[in-house]
């Protein structure tokens, strides 16, 4: 039994209405094919692999827990769809101090001021460019 947020059951239930309604077509159950392709995505990067638990090679290593977060993303277009990603608990981690763990946003102020500069901010020889990251564990120096 995994546990889910208040919010979690709501998308799970969503997700069904939208499926019946055919607004999601992913084959599969709800979330199978979005919790798919984060874990395929995160062993391509090189982010961790699975391997057989053997008590002598793990000895002394921390594992820690994880569980997948399943959300329904663009619930108010015509085109909403199921979004996983997979989430560590890593308030026990040692080395989480010289790490950055929040996941600041732009604001919408600052979104305006970088509009309205990028103009001179071009002629002048300057570039303007935008970056997303999709995936989680870009600072991870080492495998989980």
């Amino acid at each position: 039994m995994a546990f889910m947020t208040a919010k979690e059951k709501d998308d799970f239930e969503l997700a069904k209405q939208l499926r019946k309604e055919g607004r999601i077509t992913t084959p599969g159950a709800p979330f199978q094919a979005s919790d798919k392709q984060e874990i395929e995505g995160l062993i391509a990067r090189g982010v961790f692999k699975f391997e057989k638990y053997d008590p002598t090679k793990f000895d002394g290593v921390r594992i820690f827990k994880s569980r997948m977060v399943n959300e329904i993303k663009g619930k108010a277009t015509d085109a909403p769809f199921e979004k996983s990603r997979l989430v560590i608990q890593g308030y026990n981690d040692d080395g989480k101090e010289v790490i950055l763990t929040q996941s600041p946003t732009i604001q919408r102020a600052s979104q305006r001021v970088i509009v309205a500069l990028a103009p001179s901010l071009i002629k002048n020889g300057m570039a303007v460019y935008l970056r997303d990251i999709t995936q989680a564990y870009t600072q991870s120096e080492t495998h989980l």
